[in-house]
């Protein structure tokens, strides 16, 4: 059996709505997006349970949202945005867009003089990460990391995304493969050893 569940970083607020359907597109080097479809009826009623209206179960930038596998999650990230769908009748759906983890590092940018020399690639992406977690924390962590090429990264006000980007194999001949799993690690990969 599969559960949605939405909540707020820090627990407070937990959510288990109601769905029709989760489409999950996954893409190597790029992470995962895809969208959540949920009958308006079904919500406004789950939401009047809390005292709320639809929108509050899916409102603000900040919602984590995970699907759950016999108890187990399987996938998580932020929600980045939400339609409603009707007609003539009313409100009939939702629509949210969602995408895993690595997308709060989109909206965080280097400084405007930030380089590594000779590094270790690996080396490069940990520190990229424990820079923006100083200015904001985004509570995206190292996770396995081997011993990979070693680069030049120079960057002035690039998003931390992109320069994870184009080190890794979608972008390098010679480059690691990486994901961002639901505990909001980010894991990187030798392609040719693992």
């Amino acid at each position: 059996m599969f559960d949605l569940i939405i909540q707020s970083p820090d627990g407070s607020s937990l959510f288990y709505p109601p769905f029709e359907k989760i489409t999950i597109k996954e893409e190597l080097n790029k992470g995962y997006d895809g969208s959540i479809s949920v009958s308006y009826p079904d919500i406004k009623k789950y939401a009047l349970a809390f005292g709320l209206k639809p929108d509050d179960i899916f409102a603000s930038g900040n919602k984590e949202w995970y699907v759950r596998k016999d108890e187990v999650k399987i996938f998580g990230g932020i929600l980045l945005d939400r339609k409603i769908n009707g007609g003539g009748s009313g409100m009939t759906s939702y629509s949210i867009n969602f995408a895993d983890f690595s997308m709060l590092l989109d909206k965080r940018r280097t400084s405007n003089f930030w380089q590594r020399l000779a590094t270790d690639s690996g080396v490069i992406v940990s520190d990229l990460l424990d820079f923006t977690n100083a200015l904001s924390d985004t509570l995206i962590t190292m996770g396995t990391q081997p011993t990979l090429k070693v680069r030049d990264l120079t960057s002035r006000f690039e998003k931390i995304r992109d320069e994870i980007v184009s080190m890794s194999a979608l972008k390098k001949y010679d480059g690691y493969d990486w994901d961002c799993d639901v505990t909001k690690k980010l894991n990187l990969y030798d392609p040719k050893g693992e």
